[in-house]
Formats: C-alpha cells, structure tokens, sequence
C-alpha cells in the first residue's frame, strides 16, 4: 500500500493501539469528521486473531508517540484535502474488498488439518445402493436398505463419474499408492495367498505420507495387499494400529478363509484346498482353535463397527489436537454370504422369489454394512470429530453380477464393462461449501486420485515417492464444479498375459488381442476380453 494508504495502514493500526490520541491528533486537522468517524469503527474490529496486524501494532507501539503523529501529519498536509478524502476513500474500500479474503486466509491458517475417514465397501454394485438404485434388472423393488448412506451421500457430493478397479488388490494399490497398477505388478490378477508377493515395498503409502504429516494412522478390516513377508503387512506400510485380515476374504464368524491351489508337481495337475485362519489384531493371530478372545465367533462387520468406534472415542480423548487417518476396509457384501438373521429377515417380503436366496442374504449383508457407516459416523458426532472430518465412501469394484446388482451398468466384478469399474462414491463433510452440498459432480475421478487428495489435505508433500502419480487431488473440483479440472483420462488397466485367443490383429501399433480398456473424455476403447 502506497500513499495515503500506507497513511491508511498506520491509522488503522494506530486505532487499536491509541485510538484516543490519534482522534485528537485528527481532530486539529479540518474536515476530518469522517475520517474519525472510520477510526471509531475500526476501533471496534477485533483483530486479536491477525498475527500480520498484530505483530504491526507491536512494532508502531515502540516508536515514540511524536514520530508517529509527525507521520501523519505531513502526509495530510501535502495533498489537498478534497484529493485527501478521495484518495482515503479509495483505501478503504480496497480495504473492505480483500477484507473477506484476509478473513479466510487467517482462518485457514488457524484451522487444523481435517480427519479422513475412509470407509471402503467390497464389491458393493452401483443398483445395491438406494441412492443409485433405478430398479431394473432382475430386481423388481428398488432397493431401500441403505439409509444411512444414502443421507450422507444427499447431504455431501455424490461422485457421479467415479473409477476404480475390477479387482480388490488392484484398486486398493492405486488407493494408496496414488499410481496405475501397471507400475506395481498388480496389472494381472489379485494377490492370492500362495504368491509370495506382496504391494512393492518401495512403494510409499498414503498411510506413510499422512503419518508423515502428523496424524494418527489406523485400518480396520481387510488388507490384501500380501502378507509373504512381515513387511509386507499394514503396521510395517505407515499404519499405527489394524486389526482385520491379511488376505482375500474371510468367513464372518471363525474368521477362517479355505484357498485352492493348483499343485502342477504331479501329473496330472491336482487342486488342494488349505484352511487357516486369518485374523489379526496388529501382528498377533486373533483366531484359530487356541483361540479364545473377545472376536471368537462374532461376526467381521460387527467387529470392525465396535474398533472404528472405538478408535473415535480414545483419539478424541487422547489426542484431541492431532489429526486422524480412519481406513475402514470393510469386506461386506464380499463372499462369504454370511449375515445375522435380524438383517436378513427385513427382506422376507420384499424379496420373496426362492431362486433369489443369496439376494437376500447379500440385501442383509449391506443394511449391516449401512448401519455401521451410520454408527460410525454418530461415532464422530458424539465425540466432536465431525465438524472436522472428510469422509469419503467407495466400493472397491462392481458386484458380481450372479448375487450383485450393477444396473444399469453392463458387466460386473473381474470385467472392465462399466458394472466392473464405476464405482458408487461420494465425499461428506462439513468443511465442504453449502453451494455444493446435495448434488453431483461429473468430474472425472478415479481411486488414484485419493492419494493426493488425502495428504494435500492433510497440509503434507509428495516428496520421495517410488515414482510420478497417477493420481490428481480432486479437492478442488470437489467444492468447485467450474474449477479446471485437469483429469480428462483414466488407464483401466492393459494385462499383456490376458489375451483373447484366436484373435488375428496388427501388431504394428498394439496387439489389440491384449485385455486393456483407456478412457479420453467421453470415450472408452477396450481390446482383447473385457471381462463379462
């Protein structure tokens, strides 16, 4: 500020420091009654919060009284005093303009990093959901078992563009790697329990990026990102605490998970079938026949509502002035199809064809599901974390489609049709503009783009990663429709090891026999086999 409104600057610091003085200094000069007319307002703005301000009026405070008077006075006695007024006016109102600006500035300065709770559904379809639900398909009621997220999802931004991946290993890597699995050697398949492989251990996590920047890290529920070596497993990938399950699913109530391997030693190949237990609390086992603690034989969901809450209510105690990072990788509605009969009987007459028994189990399945996010979220409310929090709810794939529904989408989980990857997703939070609260976004997003998003949230950096992301921080574009977004592509996925048999093509630019699928804009281009 130059001129009269750098004079503008020491006036209206001088008004909050000696307002009295400065009022008789003025008073002496002529046809000042509106300039001490604006001082007695600014005499009443609190200020206390602007450490700019603040640090200002210190410094005018130790100058001697007659120096700062002296500097006004030869500033008003060399303009004439019409050009005076004209000039001070126009100070003050550039003063009133950036006034909203300066406000936000300093508030966002004050404000503390958000809570992100992430809450994560396992092969959830787009129609299992009320608020994405059309009816259709080979479901004649529309679904009404999801309240709780589907008043979340009315009250936040629905994601109406949103990708993920067809598998859960593939999606969960990109979620937290913010990168194409094409770079981490998950491109082919899920990890299964045989393979000793697990997420690249130079690959950073958004857990380590977020407990970089200060948080408390936790993930309740399912990993499946490989367990072959101790590294591999969450508390070693940036997470303080897990409880939950190392590999593709478990059974919800012994928690024991049955995987088939092909023993290709013998001739012919044969298939042998292996049981074990798979639940851990960090890296103690949790389950087994010697084991008889507090999750012996209760049901995953309930299990994973009850640590979540839990979680809630010791980080709001013990750490109230420290951000929290809540995964909750639920594995509701994946198989096994297994729920508490006081779910499964809301259904009785409302899906009432017999062929269609596993529909309403898989119905049951996700109002448990629902009812935990709502637990969770009354969770953050009862302990004074909502206000703070960004929650942002996913499916990690589309349903299958022989108990799942994904109309009115074609294909379904393992397919790159768009019932395989668009995802039910949508953001909650208070922090969010009320100007974008209840609608839509057609933005392009994809699971990548969480990463960023989390930790530029999260006042963290993105420095030391294995490699360029994928991923853009959709925040932006979140709480502004107009903002330029510059996401305008997604890579689904290209798998050199799945090719369509048979399939005579021209190499010379890419063997179109490979399964790939890209995305440009309002294109899509697939080769080779989709996926059904």
């Amino acid at each position: 500020m130059k001129g009269v409104a750098g004079v503008l600057l020491v006036m209206v610091t001088l008004a909050y420091v000696d307002a009295n003085h400065l009022k008789g200094t003025l008073e002496k000069i002529s046809r000042a009654e509106e300039v001490v007319e604006i001082l007695k307002d600014l005499e009443g703005e609190d200020r206390a919060d602007d450490d700019g301000l603040a640090k200002l009026a210190d410094d005018l405070e130790e100058k001697e009284e007659e120096t700062l008077e002296k500097m006004v006075l030869e500033a008003l006695e060399e303009k004439e005093e019409e050009k005076l007024e004209k000039m001070l006016l126009e100070a003050l109102k550039e003063q009133e303009d950036n006034n909203d600006l300066l406000q936000d500035a300093i508030t966002r300065n004050n404000d503390k990093p958000p809570h992100i709770i992430l809450i994560l559904a396992d092969d959830l379809g787009y129609n299992d959901v009320g608020y994405t639900a059309t009816g259709g398909s080979a479901f004649e009621t529309k679904p009404t078992f999801t309240p709780n997220i589907d008043d979340l999802a009315a009250d936040g931004v629905k994601l109406g563009k949103y990708y993920v991946q067809p598998q859960c290993s593939p999606t969960r890597s990109q979620l937290l790697t913010g990168r194409y699995q094409i770079r981490t050697g998950l491109h082919h398949n899920v990890i299964d329990e045989s393979r000793p492989f697990c997420l690249p251990l130079a690959e950073v996590t958004m857990a380590d990026k977020l407990r970089e920047a200060g948080y408390k890290t936790h993930l309740v529920g399912k990993w499946h990102l490989g367990f072959y070596a101790p590294e591999c497993t969450p508390t070693y990938r940036g997470f303080d605490s897990f409880l939950g399950f190392y590999g593709e699913a478990i059974e919800y109530y012994s928690h024991d998970h049955t995987y088939t391997y092909v023993n290709d030693n013998v001739n012919p190949p044969v298939n042998i079938n292996i049981t074990a237990c798979d639940f851990r609390d960090g890296t103690s086992v949790a389950c087994g026949a010697n084991y008889d603690g507090e999750y012996k034989d209760q049901y995953a969901t309930d299990i994973y509502t009850k640590t979540a809450t839990d979680i809630i209510t010791s980080h709001a105690t013990d750490n109230p002035n420290t951000p929290m990072f809540l995964f909750v990788s639920m594995q509701s509605p994946h198989a096994p199809l297994e729920v508490p009969q006081r779910y499964r009987k809301n259904f009785k007459d409302i899906i009432t064809d017999e062929n269609m028994k596993n529909r309403k189990i898989v119905a049951g399945m996700i109002s448990s599901l629902d009812e935990s996010v709502g637990l969770i979220v009354d969770s953050l409310k009862d302990n004074g974390l909502y206000d703070n929090s960004v929650i942002v709810f996913s499916s990690d794939n589309g349903a299958p489609t022989r108990y799942g529904n994904n109309w009115p989408l074609r294909g379904g989980k393992n397919s790159l049709f768009e019932g395989g990857i668009r995802a039910v997703g949508f953001v909650n939070s208070p922090l969010l503009p009320a100007a974008v609260k209840s609608t839509t976004s057609n933005a392009l997003i994809h699971v990548s783009d969480w990463f960023p998003t989390f930790v530029n949230l999260a006042e963290g950096n993105l420095n030391g990663l294995a490699g360029d992301l994928d991923g853009f921080d959709a925040w932006n574009v979140i709480e502004n429709p107009d903002f330029d977004w510059n996401r305008t592509e997604i890579l689904h996925n290209i798998d050199p090891k799945t090719l369509l048999r048979g399939v005579t093509t021209d190499n010379s630019i890419f063997d179109t026999s490979i399964q790939a699928a890209f995305r440009k804009g309002s294109w899509k281009i697939l080769t080779g086999n989709p996926g059904k």
